[in-house]
């Protein structure tokens, strides 16, 4: 039998950071997770869920670390404009 969480599983734990089901759906809909439906109730595969998940973290930390590793790769007076350039937001 295939490991499966209940959307309102996923709502309830806040496991995306909400507990609206639609923002939920949609979420799983970006991230090719596909809701199967079992009556009135609504579910995604576990594996396929955490898989899309841990993607959607990992490719956080690598976008995090270019921004990291382009900011060093940058001159000094460059990184001072930069800074000047936020402070004033």
């Amino acid at each position: 039998m295939v490991a499966r969480i209940y959307l309102s599983e996923i709502t309830g734990a806040k496991i995306l950071g909400s507990t609206d089901q639609k923002h939920v759906k949609n979420w799983c809909q970006k991230n090719n997770v596909e809701i199967y439906n079992e009556g009135n109730k609504s579910f995604v595969n576990c594996a396929e869920f955490e898989q899309a998940y841990d993607r959607e973290f990992s490719l956080g930390l690598i976008s995090q670390n270019n921004l990291n590793n382009q900011e060093s790769l940058q001159p000094v007076d460059m990184k001072a404009k930069q800074k000047s350039k936020k402070i004033r937001l």
